[in-house]
């Protein structure tokens, strides 16, 4: 039932070794449950034989890779997969569920040249972290190392 639907669960589907993620988000109306990134827009249906919450949109391709591998085999984010792996994080991501704002290979490329060497001393940088699915403009978040991210939207809810 959705009240025990707990925020950041990786629940095991019928696909061998793949996951699916819950998040639950307290907005001011009351509560919004996302499976997988999809809105539940009806919950709770009992059958016979279990309980069907009704998503926004279907799951496909069902996601089977760690957020590691997406960093590593993407072209567009293989650059953050190299601070990720240099930064001694990729067991920390494969074990644990985290949504994770990716720069871009073309965002990195804009860094400065200095100030890309000192992130590769300072991997502290690289540690925040957020999932999207009911982001709101105005909406407070912490971040890995606790601090405070305020999450700002623009007229077409990006």
């Amino acid at each position: 039932m959705s009240p025990y639907i707990k925020n950041d669960v990786l629940l095991d589907t019928y696909l061998t070794g793949s996951k699916l993620r819950t998040n639950v988000y307290n907005m001011g109306q009351g509560k919004r449950i996302l499976a997988q990134g999809s809105h539940v827009t009806k919950a709770d249906l009992l059958a016979s034989n279990g309980i069907v919450h009704v998503i926004d949109r279907v799951i496909y391709p069902v996601p089977s890779l760690s957020i590691p591998l997406i960093l590593t085999f993407d072209k567009d984010l293989n650059n953050l997969g190299y601070l990720v792996y240099q930064a001694n994080l990729i067991s920390k991501f494969s074990e644990q569920s985290f949504t994770f704002f990716a720069p871009s290979n073309e965002a990195i490329a804009k860094i400065p040249a200095q100030e890309y060497n000192n992130l590769l001393m300072n991997f502290t940088e690289l540690t925040c972290t957020v999932y999207s699915g009911a982001l709101s403009d105005g909406q407070k978040l912490k971040s890995l190392q606790g601090e405070t991210l305020q999450i700002e939207t623009n007229s077409a809810g990006m």
